[in-house]
Formats: structure tokens, C-alpha cells, sequence
């Protein structure tokens, strides 16, 4: 898998996977659908992502999404594009472990977890503590 990682017009995205195998994504910034190409090239690299590890475990797919950055600023229609891909990722995913998102960011993810039911995905201050979860599945 070619990692995937895109810094302009104020965003960041990347998706990569680490040696353990676990799908490794990063979000910050301007998410507005006045990039929605770019945005689009980094969900394809997600589902691939996803698709990769499933197929050499498909009973352990992990995933740490990394929302430090600066804020995410999204309109509807990327929103609406996020969410597609997380309700993709739900049959891929078996834990995701989402840390350092600030209020905003955290009630963009609770939208999200709600519109598509998953339960699998949990939002964490900390690194260690999105990893301990995803891992273990205990906090």
C-alpha cells in the first residue's frame, strides 16, 4: 500500500500503515468540498487501506485516527462524504481508537458515529490511550 499524504489549502490527510499493520490516519484543517478531490483521493486510500488488512486478518483490523491538528472545518458536503466512509469502514474496522480532537472536532464525531452506527469507534484525549483501547479493547 502507497501511503497517502496531502499538506495544502490549510488541510492535512494521510493514511498510511504502520509495521504492526494497523491503518495509521491523520485529519486536520479545511476539509471544505473546495478540495474535494484531494479529499476523495485520501478516502480511496483508506478504503484500500482497510481492504489490505482485512485480507491478511480480517479478524483484527485496528485503526488510530489522529485529529491533533488544526480544527477540522468541513462543509455538508464533505461531512456528507465522511460519514459514507465511515460507514464504510465499519464492516472493515474491528476497533478504531480516535484521539486529540478538540470540541469542535469531537462533536463532528459524534454527528458521524451516530449517522452510522458504529460502535466499534471511540474517541480518546490521548494517543496512548486510543492505542490501549484499540489493542486490548479496554480503556
Amino acid at each position: 500500500m502507497r501511503a497517502f499524504h496531502e499538506k495544502k489549502h490549510d488541510m492535512e490527510l494521510s493514511c498510511s500503515l504502520d509495521y504492526q499493520g494497523v491503518v495509521q490516519i491523520s485529519m486536520s484543517g479545511n476539509l471544505s468540498s473546495d478540495y474535494e478531490d484531494v479529499f476523495i483521493d485520501w478516502a480511496r486510500s483508506v478504503r484500500a487501506a482497510m481492504k489490505e488488512v482485512k485480507s491478511k486478518n480480517p479478524e483484527r483490523v485496528l485503526c488510530i485516527i489522529d485529529l491533533t491538528g488544526p480544527i477540522i472545518d468541513t462543509d455538508q458536503k464533505t461531512f456528507k462524504l465522511l460519514i459514507e466512509l465511515i460507514r464504510h469502514n465499519k464492516d472493515y474496522v474491528t476497533r478504531t481508537g480516535v484521539y486529540g480532537a478538540a470540541f469542535v472536532t469531537r462533536n463532528l464525531v459524534d454527528i458521524a458515529l451516530k449517522a452510522t452506527g458504529r460502535k466499534n469507534m471511540k474517541m480518546f484525549v490521548t494517543r496512548e490511550e486510543a492505542e490501549r483501547w484499540v489493542f486490548t479493547g479496554k480503556k
